[in-house]
């Protein structure tokens, strides 16, 4: 359960507010039936909802009054709990590869990486992001945190969370 919080001083004191969540890539619905937001603390303008479902990108956010009215929206991106105005930066690619056979949902193989690796543990701490082309559709989308990478030119890169399938040879991604 993540706690999702978003700032509406305009509707300071009120209640009533269902936060509804949105994929941006298919715009299904995340958290089907919304969200109650409480005002918290009171009087503040800042309303939170605490949200069961996970997330693996950017979703657009729509609060709705208790007429289904739309009193408010913004963005909320992956790893954040708080809703913004301004669609979150797209984070600049350091590197692309292309996975090979044998990767598992918390280990990845390439068979290319651009720039290649070096060192071990060259790219620990970057973030494997999935694109919209990447051959496997339940990928797309998809991030996860490097842990660690092996001392190859077409390194094996190490998740800190499992992704939702196993990459397949040819997926592609970038790591920022």
């Amino acid at each position: 359960m993540t706690t999702v919080s978003i700032h509406m001083p305009e509707n300071l004191g009120l209640s009533g507010f269902t936060l509804f969540l949105r994929k941006t890539s298919d715009g299904t619905i995340v958290n089907t039936g919304g969200d109650t937001l409480t005002e918290s603390p009171a009087s503040s303008g800042r309303f939170t909802a605490d949200v069961a479902e996970s997330w693996a990108e950017t979703l657009a956010a729509a609060v709705l009054d208790g007429n289904g009215l739309a009193v408010r929206d913004g963005w909320l991106a992956v790893g954040e709990t708080v809703v913004v105005d301004a669609y979150p930066a797209v984070p600049v690619a350091f590197a692309t590869a292309t996975v090979s056979t044998s990767s598992t949902t918390t280990s990845v193989t390439t068979s290319a990486c651009s720039p290649a690796g070096a060192a071990a543990d060259q790219f620990k701490g970057r973030v494997i992001i999935f694109g919209n082309s990447t051959t496997t559709t339940a990928l797309r989308g998809c991030a996860a945190l490097i842990t660690a990478s092996s001392n190859s030119a077409t390194p094996t890169f190490t998740l800190a969370a499992a992704l939702p399938t196993s990459p397949v040879s040819g997926d592609t991604f970038v790591i920022a």
